[in-house]
Order: C-alpha cells, then sequence, then structure tokens
C-alpha cells in the first residue's frame, strides 16, 4: 500500500474523528434499540480511545459525507483567501465597482435567479481584505 499524501492523510484523520464524534456515548437518553438504529455504536476501545465502532452503512456514509464537504468547504475558504490576497487594490476596488453594478442591475431587472445572487455573493468575497494573509504579504515583500 502506498503511503498517502498529506492531504489525504489530513482527510482521512478528519473523517476519523468524524466517526469517534458520531458514536453514542450513552448519555444520548434514548433506549438501546433506538440508539442503534440513529448513530454509530462504540464497540472497542484501545488505550483509552475509541478503536472499532458499529453501525448501518448509511450511518457512516452520513457522518463521512458530512466531514467531506466540511473539507472542501474549508479548501475553498483557503482557495479564496488566497485569490483574495492575489489582488491588488486597485483590482480589488474594480471587482468591487463590477459586482456594484451588477447587484443594482440583479435589484432593477426580472429574470435574475437565486443562482445569479449566489454568484454576485461568491464573487464579492474577493473583494474583502484578509488582514493576516496581507500582513503576511506585506512582511514577506520586505
Amino acid at each position: 500500500m502506498t503511503e498517502p499524501t498529506t492531504n489525504q492523510a489530513a482527510l482521512r484523520d478528519r473523517i476519523a474523528a468524524a466517526i469517534r464524534e458520531a458514536a453514542c456515548v450513552g448519555d444520548c437518553g434514548k433506549t438501546e434499540e433506538e440508539c442503534r438504529a440513529e448513530r454509530i455504536q462504540p464497540f472497542v476501545w484501545h488505550h483509552g480511545r475509541l478503536a472499532v465502532v458499529e453501525g448501518t452503512p448509511e450511518q457512516f456514509a452520513d457522518v463521512v459525507l458530512a466531514a467531506v464537504l466540511s473539507a472542501v468547504g474549508a479548501r475553498q475558504d483557503e482557495t479564496a483567501a488566497t485569490e483574495t490576497a492575489a489582488l491588488s487594490p486597485a483590482e480589488r476596488t474594480m471587482l468591487t465597482y463590477a459586482l456594484d453594478q451588477a447587484q443594482e442591475h440583479i435589484w432593477s431587472r426580472d429574470g435574475f435567479t437565486d443562482e445569479d445572487q449566489a454568484a454576485v455573493d461568491s464573487l464579492r468575497r474577493l473583494t474583502m481584505e484578509q488582514p493576516a494573509i496581507r500582513a503576511r504579504q506585506d512582511g514577506a515583500q520586505r
């Protein structure tokens, strides 16, 4: 078996942690049968850490899907922050102006969808200053 990349290892750890967190710890207030039907069940601990769990494929799929979507969202946020850092002040000003014009157009005319509005909102994130990233760039340029 090949060694996973850093991103794969991080995602694997994130999924494993999500599965452990999804396992019932016994204080859910439900009967064993009710809990078993709804939650992943702890089975074996090794040195104080949950090592083996059991549950339905759907229970695992729900937990893994949530962990992956969370990781993808975090990656998209990082990408947006990087793209924001790459904009010069003049580019940021022009993008803001263009997005303001697009917003006025959407508000004043029919035929635009929620998807159109979401696109403007998503692009507007690029105009937001990211102080931590900007500070790192400023420090690197000196």
